[in-house]
């Protein structure tokens, strides 16, 4: 038996994981698949002190997602193969986790005090609804159908919608996720202490050393290696994969599957058709359609069990993100955020600036972030939300704006304009363009996303940020963590399901907790 995985990003890794430890499968029998040239999905990060270093994307953690720690519990760390990559986590942030003093700045660097969420109690109401309701009432609703929107002025709003990325046209179920899924992290919403975040970029903290540890075990690795399509028998009334159809080198390849082996497919990609540009050119916008997204639309053409991707693909303005990675050489911006925050940098959590009009949140790392990092050089990493907006100082759309402009709409809201010509002359500031970034978060019917185990099908598993994953929450490596272990536990009946997820709603202490905070 063979099992092939279509995609090499975190949940195609965590399904091999789980297969070999699960359900016995013998690595040299599991292949992975991967269209680029890099593993990892969203959790890629690249590049040197000289030419800038860039990561896509990162992801933040708590202690009570369970699939994720488990993953992490059983992987060799990086720095020390005597424990785990969890255990370094552990370690890690005992030392060196956030508190964050400056949660949301003011245009011209005025800190906030955000402690106090200065909700309405119409704001309050809504949410209380919000969180009650039964999903199937919100079937097609956005968060503007649901709320009303006086809550994006609030200060709740400004930490809650930039942590989770969530725009008034999102979806309303993604929303009443988050609130139920994170309600007992309210309390600490503002200080940002109970966020976990890995030792170094999550590529070379988690993507690596997981790659590592399967390829000790056989696992093998295609990369630059496109799935275009998949052929299907009958087999006693349910449909079973019979035939990959792949593209290597250019090249058309043909793989013929036996009536035992297990294909996983990952649906589309929220980092698909990403671009970067720098500091004098912003990122390109990609026209020709990806492969990811091809092959979902093929194969939901053919069987309405996998899906509507119709649903998650809109106009960029709606589904895109811009993030940027900023390599200081010296000069004074690290030194200047650090003092703005009150915190050394990497210590000093996500700052938000509310007064652009983007909506810009800024973070900086602990040195080093990369394995290679020198001393003298920091890190810092952001991203806007509001992409058809003219910026406060740089009156263009952020997906048109070179790394020298992002910078010099930062300086502006953060109040370092004095710094900019050092600034512009010191850091180098990649930014990326994220087409499909938000398409997770787009309102939806329950029946949009498929099941990691569809019916009717043999042998066939989903994976990814575009399957249904019940009170699970998108955009998080626990969604792709957990629902690869859910499709691993169901093909092959392996016994052994993920933890439910945790609820705070129902945990008396954060459940009270989290309404003093709330009617802060």
């Amino acid at each position: 038996m063979k099992a092939h995985i279509i995609g090499g990003g975190i949940a195609a890794l965590s399904a091999a994981a789980y297969l070999f430890r699960d359900a016995g499968v013998l690595g040299h029998n599991i292949h992975i698949y991967e269209a680029s040239d890099i593993l990892g999905g969203a959790l890629d990060a690249r590049g040197d002190p000289r030419s800038g270093y860039v990561m896509r994307g990162g992801r933040m953690f708590e202690e009570r997602e369970g699939c994720i720690h488990d993953l992490l519990s059983f992987i060799p760390s990086r720095d020390d193969p005597t424990i785990s990559i969890e255990e370094d986590l552990r370690a890690f942030n005992a030392s060196h986790g956030w508190e964050n003093k400056a949660r949301l700045v003011a245009s011209g660097g005025t800190v906030i005090p955000s402690e106090e969420f200065g909700l309405s109690y119409r704001n309050i109401i809504d949410l209380t609804e919000l969180v009650l309701l039964p999903e199937s009432f919100l079937d097609g609703k956005s968060i503007e159908d649901v709320l009303d929107l006086s809550i994006l002025d609030t200060n709740f709003w400004n930490m809650f919608g930039s942590i989770f990325a969530l725009l008034p046209w999102h979806s309303a179920i993604e929303t009443r996720r988050y609130l139920r899924r994170f309600f007992h992290l309210l309390p600490t919403m503002s200080s940002m202490t109970t966020i976990q975040r890995t030792r170094y970029n999550q590529y070379e903290a988690i993507v690596e050393p997981l790659r590592d540890w399967l390829m000790r075990l056989g696992v093998q690795f295609h990369l630059r290696t496109i799935c275009e399509d998949i052929d299907f028998a009958d087999d006693d009334g349910r449909l079973r994969p019979n035939v990959l159809r792949l593209r290597s080198g250019g090249n058309p390849q043909t793989i013929e599957l036996a009536p035992e082996d297990t294909v996983f497919v990952t649906l589309g990609s929220h980092v698909a058709a990403s671009t970067q540009g720098d500091m004098t050119t912003p990122p390109p916008l990609r026209k020709e359609p990806d492969p990811a997204w091809l092959l979902w639309e093929r194969l939901a053409t053919a069987y309405p069990a996998f899906g509507k991707p119709d649903t998650f693909e809109r106009e960029v303005n709606e589904t895109g993100w811009v993030t940027f990675t900023i390599t200081c050489n010296g000069g004074p911006l690290p030194e200047l955020v650090e003092k703005l925050s009150g915190s050394p940098l990497g210590r000093g959590g996500l700052m938000t600036l509310t007064g652009s009009p983007w909506l810009l949140t800024l973070t900086g790392f602990h040195n080093p972030h990369f394995v290679d990092q020198p001393q003298g050089v920091d890190l810092l990493w952001g991203y806007g939300l509001y992409l058809d907006r003219a910026g406060g100082a740089v009156q263009k759309p952020m997906p048109e704006c070179t790394g020298a402009d992002i910078l010099t709409e930062l300086a502006h809201h953060l109040g370092f304009t004095d710094s900019l010509d050092a600034i512009l002359a010191s850091c180098n500031c990649i930014p990326t363009l994220l087409p499909h970034a938000g398409s997770v978060l787009m309102r939806r019917r329950k029946a949009d996303r498929p099941d990691p185990a569809p019916d009717g099908f043999a042998n066939l598993g989903l994976l990814g940020q575009f399957i249904e994953v019940p009170e699970e929450v998108v955009f998080t490596t626990e969604y792709a963590v957990r629902g690869a272990w859910m499709a691993v536990s169901r093909l092959f009946e392996t016994g052994r399901e993920p933890p439910p997820p945790y609820l705070g709603q129902y945990d008396p202490h954060a459940l009270a907790a989290s309404l003093m905070a709330l009617r802060s």
